[in-house]
């Protein structure tokens, strides 16, 4: 992450095998990176994360794995936060590298499994969703929906009376064990933030990889 040239494009065509590099500002919040697929030539109509645009204004469909990331955390910077989400659906599988990240450190009491390292979900939950959870479009499974998204039940959605991380016991249902027993980085309900979440030191040097399918 940079001071300089933060990132404005919010949209781009990415093909099989391409990259594409992007400078985003310090402290940067709540960010959200997803993958839309089978699109047209404008980007519009895609079978997963369809905003109906090439370049998105706010969220797009909810029906895609996230990586999401906070960098500099906080009112006066702090750690770089990130993760990768199944909260609302799988469409890809995905994975983000910190690349000269710099690790928080056990001796602050973080865990080493979840301190500056590569968080990823290799598993094609798309070919092999449990049939209650398959979103069908153009005649096969676009994407894998989360418990949560499937239902809109407030238990699995950690909401209403259930919004607290200890009143949410959504990870004893079998819906979203299906998602952790299968990747046990990825978050796979609204609070599992013990399990899924990774931290680096907030150091501008700091690059990370966002790769789909990998």
């Amino acid at each position: 992450h940079s001071p300089i040239q933060p990132w404005t494009n919010n949209g781009f065509r990415l093909d099989r095998y391409q990259k594409q590099q992007i400078r985003v500002p310090c402290r940067w919040e709540a960010a959200r990176i997803w993958a839309r697929t089978e699109c047209n030539a404008e980007g519009r109509n895609c079978e997963t994360g369809d905003c109906n645009a090439m370049k998105c204004v706010g969220a797009g469909t909810v029906d895609v794995t996230l990586a999401e990331m906070t960098l500099d955390g906080g009112k006066n910077g702090g750690d770089d936060v990130y993760d990768i989400s199944a909260v609302d659906a799988y469409n890809l599988p995905i994975s983000i590298r910190p690349d000269n990240g710099q690790k928080i450190g056990q001796q602050f009491g973080f865990p080493k499994e979840y301190d500056c390292i590569t968080t990823e979900c290799k598993f094609d939950f798309r070919n092999n969703c449990p049939d209650r959870l398959k979103k069908w479009k153009n005649g096969k499974v676009a994407a894998c929906l989360s418990a949560c998204t499937a239902t809109n039940d407030d238990y699995l959605c950690c909401r209403n009376q259930y919004n607290t991380p200890q009143t949410c016991q959504a990870q004893n249902h079998d819906l979203v064990k299906y998602f952790k027993d299968r990747c046990p980085q990825m978050y796979s309900f609204a609070y599992d933030d013990k399990k899924s979440t990774f931290l680096c030191k907030g150091f501008k040097g700091t690059q990370y990889t966002v790769t789909f399918c990998p």
